[in-house]
């Protein structure tokens, strides 16, 4: 679907260039997703 060009744009640095984006998508996965199948 993307090309190698287009791809590497969007590095994993320029994704999260503070390194914390994936602990902020996991948060709001949990949040969003996980509460809500887990039982109380």
């Amino acid at each position: 679907v993307f090309d190698l060009e287009l791809i590497e744009r969007y590095t994993e640095d320029q994704c999260h260039p503070d390194g914390d984006g994936i602990e902020v998508q996991a948060d709001r996965f949990d949040r969003a997703v996980m509460d809500r199948l887990l039982p109380p």
